[in-house]
């Protein structure tokens, strides 16, 4: 507060106890609050990645309360709290896992809220969305568009240059071919595509009405039946040690699309070329 006070003051110290000056100092200190505050999301997600199976970007359920019970503040979240808010990934009943961008996003994370807005973590996902809109400059792209802007594009947790799986890829075309040829920028399948590129910064986007999305005033009011306490914790670390590990998976994969605003499909041009003919 005291940084940004001095720097509102600076510009016009004749009137740094006037109210306007006050004022101004309370609206930058808001606005900056969210992204100084980020820097606890970034150590969080940090932390998750030292338990990250695989390259996955998410963290077996048995690790995750291990943390707890090895003196982590944080991940004491039950079950059924993180199935209900799209945390919790069981592809694999027999090994659930946290899906790290998604725990992060999570409601727990957000720190202060009023009946106006809410300071949580702040989504990566969109700083990677951030250029592709620049370069595509469209609500959509041809596959060998968003590829040749991905593999240059670096996240904190991947480098770039670098050569996409050919499922991805594939992924990408079978999209494609949905929508007359060209991948929208803006719908659940290229989310889904954009979490299977970068799993640890792009949340797993479950298709709507399938998970619950609650305010931080929902949350805080339905929370304390959702704490795990020691016992509690201990007792599914041993359910889930109980069964047998396996390797890293192919992330999951569903069909369902939706769109934020819906973009018309271009007829196939032969198509329209007989049209006329005919």
């Amino acid at each position: 507060v005291r940084e940004v006070r001095k720097e509102v003051v600076s510009a016009s110290p004749e009137t740094r106890t006037s109210f306007g000056t006050t004022t101004q100092v309370l609206e930058e200190v808001a606005d900056r609050y969210g992204r100084w505050q980020d820097s606890e999301c970034i150590a969080l997600k940090e932390d998750l990645m030292q338990h990250e199976h695989g390259e996955t970007g998410r963290v077996l359920l048995k690790d995750f309360y291990g943390a707890a019970l090895n003196g982590s503040l944080q991940y004491t979240e039950s079950k059924e709290y993180l199935r209900e808010h799209g945390i919790l990934d069981e592809t694999n009943p027999s090994q659930p896992s946290v899906i790290i961008p998604n725990y992060v996003n999570g409601p727990s994370n957000c720190l202060a809220s009023s009946k106006f807005y809410s300071v949580c973590c702040i989504n990566e996902c969109e700083a990677l969305l951030k250029p592709l809109e620049r370069h595509i400059g469209a609500p959509d792209a041809t596959p060998s568009q968003i590829l040749e802007l991905v593999e240059r594009l670096p996240s904190a947790s991947v480098d770039a240059p670098r050569k996409l799986l050919g499922s991805l890829t594939r992924r990408l075309e079978e999209i494609a071919e949905r929508h007359g040829g060209r991948v929208p920028i803006h719908g659940r399948l290229f989310a889904q595509w954009m979490h299977h590129a970068y799993p640890r910064e792009c949340p797993f986007p479950h298709v709507s009405g399938t998970v619950h999305a609650s305010s931080r005033r929902e949350f805080r009011s339905s929370m304390a039946g959702h704490v795990l306490e020691a016992d509690a914790l201990q007792a599914e670390v041993d359910g889930c040690a109980a069964e047998e590990a396996v390797a890293a998976q192919e992330l999951p994969w569903t069909s369902e699309e939706e769109l934020f605003v819906h973009v018309p499909v271009a007829k196939p041009r032969e198509g329209w070329l007989r049209h006329c003919v005919g």
